[in-house]
């Protein structure tokens, strides 16, 4: 293969060519996590359940990491231009028929859709950092990597913001428009890159690795599928799930039958030498664990909103804190890569993640407030910035030739999919975990106990009660029966029910509460629970009242109609009168019990918000330990890269 031909853009217009492949790498990053605030809308809009509707999300993942290399290596063969104008086509023409799926009510239509809008975006983030990388000026180039690495994870972290931002513009049901936004980006960016993109074409009469390809994306596909279905905390009994061990499987079938096709192969789609070499084998882990830190700030929401008691939905838009920071530290490493090499800027970026880790773990979780969530923000975002941007682009193309650059671009791409793939099934696996016994803390927090209103004559009647069965003439009428204990009015409250615990839709309830709701949802369990144990706890009352009434009625029956027993008999009828009034009593009493628990239950919200806020938050500390290792692990993986001296001899 010769070496492809690249007509340098003049330095007036370098400027152009970075905004036109940048604005495509933001289009294509972003709608990763775009659709995200609107699927719960989406899939009851297109009539899919919860099982059906994740495919939206997961067929783009998919497709996306499987089109990576493939687009990556057609550039390089046919010239970046076109793969990069056909790439921004095929998402644009794919975002305006995932708008239309609304239009005709089509879920499958959808899917066919998010497909298309992968394929483009797969071509887009590879061709738009080689590109970037070989194309702008020496002096410049680190700077530019870094706004490549910034742009795209700002993209990536505002995803979910702009989702949300979207939808509360045009309404929820104008959820179409989340797509529609991207289409006339993507014909701005094809006119003018028509005639503004530098030609780069590459001669060759090499064979195109048809079977490398279709292996590849059978091992992608397989590879990242079992893994977003694995259950990394219920290991063996994930494995033998129909959706996790075949495809695993097929891909360790899949990966030997790849390295003997790639080996035999005059221009292979994934260059083995890639993974052989120490220092593009470990880019290539930087990048993966790169990926991993990414994936660890989608979780960043939840926490801030648990932190700083936020309605649900609205800690989105603090992460712009975070992405402003990332936008900041992106630029600046590639600024700092050209004058001191990537493995400083990486060493930095990594320690500045770390200091974000001991933040969040030692500070934020356990003192939350708003100076030390924006912190940690800063932090975090700061950090990404310098992981994210320049350094790593900056190694590879070094490394490789300029003809593999797209290539070597995507296989990055590809390993750091793998890293975003693999992330969240852990980090959502830990939280789960770690917050297995959450409920029962809180529920812990709930009074045990509440005092009924004294019922009607209860006094009085439980003394004459108690001279009846001291009386040796009345010891036989009572002998057998049990007469509840009539001034007894502490309640206790089983939250569990009488089978020890709640049912299934209050568990969900109490599963899916926040800090804002958590005293609301208590109470709606509370009164739920009051209503399902009211008849038995009532009858029970009612059952031996009645019983005491029969007694009574049965002796005061068995007295002769004499002058001398009249004030004994009209006595006993009144007791029997008293009884039925306490009787027909109980249910309002148990009502009064119920209404005075929920007022004990919100006289005490504070503190129990404050066990709820410290229970979740210490749940994300496991998440904010793995992060750190990760970045732990990226400084140890700093020892195998050599410095910019040595980078540039």
């Amino acid at each position: 293969m010769t070496e492809p031909k690249h007509a340098a853009p003049q330095t007036n217009r370098w400027v152009l060519v970075l905004v036109l492949y940048l604005s495509g790498l933001f289009m294509g990053a972003l709608d990763t996590g775009i659709i995200t605030p609107a699927r719960t809308i989406i899939q009851s809009d297109l009539g899919v359940d919860e099982k059906t509707g994740i495919w939206m999300i997961t067929v783009y993942t998919l497709a996306y990491a499987a089109a990576i290399p493939v687009m990556g290596k057609l550039a390089d063969r046919m010239g970046r231009k076109p793969v990069y104008l056909i790439a921004i086509g095929l998402f644009g023409f794919g975002s305006l028929m995932c708008g239309m799926s609304e239009a005709v009510g089509s879920f499958e239509l959808l899917i066919i859709a998010r497909i298309i809008q992968a394929l483009g975006a797969g071509g887009i983030v590879p061709i738009a950092t080689a590109e970037v990388g070989t194309s702008v000026p020496e002096e410049k180039r680190g700077m530019a990597l870094g706004l490549v690495g910034g742009v795209y994870g700002i993209a990536n972290v505002f995803g979910a913001s702009a989702g949300s931002l979207i939808l509360d513009i045009v309404g929820i049901e104008n959820w179409q428009w989340i797509f529609y936004i991207n289409i006339p980006i993507a014909i701005a960016i094809i006119l003018i890159g028509a005639k503004m993109l530098p030609a780069a074409q590459s001669e060759t009469s090499r064979k195109l690795d048809l079977a490398g390809i279709t292996v590849l994306v059978a091992l992608i596909v397989a590879l990242l599928y079992g893994l977003q279905n694995l259950d990394f905390f219920n290991l063996r009994e994930s494995l033998a799930d129909p959706n996790v061990w075949p495809f695993l499987l097929g891909a360790l079938v899949c990966l030997p039958v790849l390295i003997l096709i790639e080996m035999r192969a005059a221009d292979p789609v994934l260059n083995l030498r890639y993974f052989s070499d120490r220092v593009i084998g470990t880019t290539l882990l930087l990048a993966a664990l790169s990926g991993v830190v990414m994936m660890s700030i989608v979780f960043v929401p939840q926490f801030a909103e648990n932190s700083l008691a936020m309605r649900a939905g609205s800690g989105g838009y603090l992460v712009v804190i975070l992405g402003l920071a990332s936008g900041v530290g992106a630029p600046m490493s590639g600024r700092l890569t050209d004058k001191y090499g990537p493995r400083a800027v990486l060493g930095t970026g990594a320690l500045i993640s770390l200091a974000a880790a001991a933040t969040l773990v030692w500070w934020t979780a356990p003192h939350p407030s708003m100076f030390s969530v924006v912190l940690a923000l800063i932090l975090m975002g700061l950090g990404l910035g310098f992981l994210i941007g320049s350094p790593i682009n900056y190694l590879l193309l070094k490394r490789v030739p300029e003809r593999e650059s797209t290539s070597s671009m995507a296989t990055m791409s590809l390993v750091r999919a793998v890293g975003t793939t693999l992330a969240p099934a852990i980090l959502v696996g830990l939280l789960a975990n770690s917050l297995a016994g959450m409920s029962t803390t809180v529920m812990g927090q709930l009074p045990s106990a509440i005092t009924m209103p004294a019922l009607p004559h209860a006094a009085e009647l439980q003394q004459k009660f108690d001279d009846m069965a001291a009386d040796p003439r009345m010891a036989e009428a009572l002998k057998g029966m049990e007469i509840p204990d009539l001034t007894q009015t502490s309640i206790d409250i089983d939250m569990g029910g009488s089978s020890g615990a709640l049912p299934e839709d209050l568990q969900l309830l109490m599963r899916t509460a926040d800090v804002t709701t958590i005293v609301d949802r208590s109470v709606t369990v509370a009164e739920r629970m009051f209503d399902e144990q009211k008849p038995e706890r009532v009858a029970a009352i009612q059952e031996g009242v009645q019983k005491a009434i029969a007694a009574v009625e049965t002796q005061a029956a068995a007295m002769p109609d004499l002058p001398a027993t009249a004030a004994a008999k009209a006595e006993m009828e009144k007791t029997a009168a008293q009884l039925q009034e306490l009787s027909d009593a109980a249910p309002g009493a148990f009502d009064q019990a119920r209404d005075d628990y929920v007022a004990e239950i919100r006289a005490n919200g504070d503190q129990l918000e404050s066990t709820f806020q410290h229970e979740l938050n210490m749940g994300f500390v496991n998440l904010f330990w793995f992060y750190g290792i990760a970045c732990l692990l990226m400084l140890g993986l700093l020892a195998f890269i050599p410095s910019r001296k040595a980078l540039n001899s």
